[in-house]
């Protein structure tokens, strides 16, 4: 189909109705990966000596440490946030990706270092690990949560200086992701399956609290999410601007109302993040179920069908198309629906 960008795919195959949803489901996918950015630099930095946020209104519920209420954070993400997202070329955050690539993976080698020595200490907890759990239907959003960057492929293909080569790269990407996430998933489970902290929405939550390597690790990966959510939140913020500014001319006007379009989606997304503060889990397999399917699976089999598939009349891989489809569909409309009825248990 060439190159381009997914809404600019779906209007060549379905037309405007095609853009228009592939648009709403990228921005709506996007900005639930923000949210759980913002999150995370709530609850990780706000752990950090004793400073426990509050999550109610009660503040005799919070304990130990200094009471802090979660909504504080709402101005010091917007502060943070608010002017990185105002840079319009997402070229000027290569250097901090590359900074937030080290960020991932030094975050990954230390805790499969503790878990490796809880696990020389204490042993395995293999019988904490279940084939299918109750939760088995959030596990499935979260899982194609992990597709997270694939709305930001084509705009960085866009401005890569190798596109030649950018496929082969981003297979062998995928796949190495795919393997770590597999291990990673295993063997944090075969180290902490059977603690309390496993049942959290952050892997963090099991690293020693009052150690000073976790402190120093939640840290510099709060980082690693301040130049993350700029580029993350880039897609969206474009689709918005094309439906409010569409035909505007070139001026000062415009690029202040595109000032305050990206500031109200940085505030939106905050305030989203601290509203669902103690439901992220589910929250995130929706987001994951609802949006990331249709991205991830649905959108990319739709426009092969219409585009390639029927035009050269091949079977085969129409099977292969409407199989995506129907699988994706049945799983994005239960998983969801489980996921929305257990939102407050």
């Amino acid at each position: 189909m060439g190159g381009g960008s997914f809404p600019e795919m779906g209007f060549k195959a379905y037309g405007k109705p095609g853009k228009i949803f592939v648009e709403v489901v990228l921005v709506a996918s996007q900005f639930g990966f923000c949210t759980a950015y913002v999150y995370f630099i709530a609850s990780q930095i706000g752990g950090i000596g004793g400073v426990i946020p509050c999550t109610t209104s009660d503040n005799d519920e919070c304990t130990g440490g200094v009471d802090l209420n979660v909504w504080v954070w709402l101005p010091i993400c917007m502060l943070i946030y608010v002017p990185l997202v105002m840079v319009r070329k997402i070229e000027v955050f290569a250097a901090t990706h590359v900074f937030a690539d080290a960020m991932i993976v030094i975050t990954l080698v230390i805790i499969f270092a503790y878990a490796g020595m809880d696990i020389s200490k204490y042993g395995t907890k293999f019988e904490s690990i279940k084939p299918v759990g109750d939760l088995w239907a959030d596990a499935i959003g979260f899982s194609v949560y992990t597709y997270e960057g694939i709305g930001v492929i084509l705009p960085i293909q866009e401005v890569t200086a190798d596109k030649k080569n950018y496929y082969k790269l981003l297979c062998i990407t995928v796949t190495l992701i795919a393997v770590l996430y597999i291990v990673f998933g295993e063997f944090t489970a075969i180290a902490w399956g059977d603690n309390e902290s496993f049942d959290q929405p952050l892997i963090t939550s099991s690293l020693p609290e009052k150690s000073v390597v976790t402190y120093i690790l939640k840290i510099v990966f709060s980082f690693n999410l301040f130049f993350s959510y700029p580029l993350v939140i880039h897609p969206a913020n474009l689709v918005v601007e094309s439906w409010l500014f569409d035909g505007w001319p070139k001026s000062r006007k415009r690029q202040m109302g595109k000032n305050v379009s990206r500031s109200v989606i940085v505030a939106i997304s905050c305030v989203v993040a601290l509203s669902v503060y103690d439901s992220l889990d589910k929250f995130l397999s929706i987001t994951g179920s609802l949006t990331c399917i249709p991205v991830a699976f649905l959108i990319p089999a739709g426009l092969h069908l219409q585009v390639i598939a029927k035009p050269e009349n091949d079977t085969k891989a129409k099977i292969i198309d409407y199989s995506i489809l129907t699988g994706g569909t049945i799983a994005m409309l239960y998983c969801t629906t489980v996921a929305i009825l257990t939102f407050s248990d």
